[in-house]
């Protein structure tokens, strides 16, 4: 694939990453503006004229495109609940010190006024919006710096802390309280001329996909966590849940849902930095092919992942070969490691 031309960096990159060391920053600075509380449930519609969108699948409105915005979400006990998940297009689970889970979430098609509580940069990031090459960004707070330069090195932009729509929230403690308005920070984002790629392949209006064993419940368990989903008939989506405990969100206070529920079992290796605990940093490699297990109108299909590079999209095929056609809607992806274990009932 061609190289994209390199996306100015916006933001304070000097706040927290003046200092390139082996560990990972600690509490984020505290220098952006004080907010009482995260904003409630305002949302707007980003300018997507692609259609249908490209996260999505979904029928877009708009006037022009929009860049896939990214955002680092904690997901700590102290984090929870979050802000803006349920908004988000495409939410991927990856694995991080500790046997811990964070979230980047994508977001094309709505713009939050509060998504967070936001944290650092993880080497995985780049390899996962890399593969967007029409224009894409990542608001995150703090990480290694050469974290950074792989991600800026992939065509990202990248915003941190300090920049346009960051703030404070003064209900929780450092570093669990810094929150971005999209629908603010999305001014200087450099936007793309044409439509981004599609994530997978969605089937169309009114079209099904049978022939997947019933699935009712879906464990996705991490070193040290455990990601659940639960097939609401009724709604007609997975509900989520961390650690047996639902994931709900701040803004609605209803439970986080997914139309899809992709898993890529992957290989990971510990790199020679560590957190602040002495917990080494892992990466999870996206590059090669290994096992898809996706989940979709309370079915379970088994299939073949394979990703080329860093810049080169992920290819989700089925057990017979064909491309991988997902439910128009959001998508969370488990990034699972594979020492974990994924139990289907």
């Amino acid at each position: 694939m061609k190289r994209r031309p390199l996306l100015l960096v916006i933001g304070a990159l000097t706040l927290a990453l003046a200092s390139c060391t082996s560990s990972v920053p600690g509490a984020d600075s505290s220098s952006v503006s004080s907010s009482p509380a995260p904003a409630q449930s305002t949302t707007s519609e980003a300018p997507t004229g692609c259609d249908p969108a490209p996260l999505t699948g979904l029928t877009a409105h708009g006037a022009k495109p929009q860049a896939v915005l990214g955002v680092k979400v904690e997901n700590s006990p102290r984090a929870r609940p979050q802000s803006g998940l349920e908004d988000a297009d495409i939410v991927f689970v990856q694995l991080v010190e500790g046997g811990q889970t964070r979230f980047l979430a994508l977001y094309d098609s709505v713009l939050p006024e509060s998504v967070g509580p936001v944290r650092s940069i993880r080497p995985t990031d780049a390899a996962l919006l890399g593969q967007w090459d029409a224009g894409v960004a990542l608001f995150f707070s703090g990480g290694i710096q050469d974290f950074v330069n792989k991600v800026n090195a992939a065509g990202v932009q990248v915003l941190e802390e300090g920049a346009k729509g960051f703030y404070r929230a003064s209900t929780r403690v450092a570093p669990h309280n810094l929150y971005v308005s999209l629908a603010e920070g999305t001014g200087v984002v450099s936007q793309p001329e044409q439509c981004s790629a599609a994530f997978v392949h969605y089937l169309t209006e009114g079209e099904t996909k049978d022939g997947g064993v019933p699935a009712s419940s879906v464990t996705v368990a991490y070193p040290s966590v455990t990601s659940g989903w639960a097939w609401n008939a009724q709604s007609s989506a997975w509900e989520r849940s961390d650690d047996g405990v639902e994931t709900t969100s701040l803004t609605s206070g209803e439970v986080v849902t997914a139309t899809n529920v992709v898993v890529v079992t992957a290989q990971t290796r510990n790199l020679s930095y560590t957190d602040v605990a002495g917990a080494a940093v892992p990466e999870t490699i996206l590059e090669g092919t290994g096992k898809l297990d996706y989940f979709i109108t309370g079915q379970h299909f088994t299939g073949t992942w394979q990703k080329a590079g860093v810049n080169e999209p992920f290819v989700f095929t089925d057990d017979q070969g064909d491309a991988v056609a997902l439910e128009p809607g959001n998508t969370w992806v488990e990034l699972l490691p594979a020492s974990g274990s994924l139990t289907v009932k």
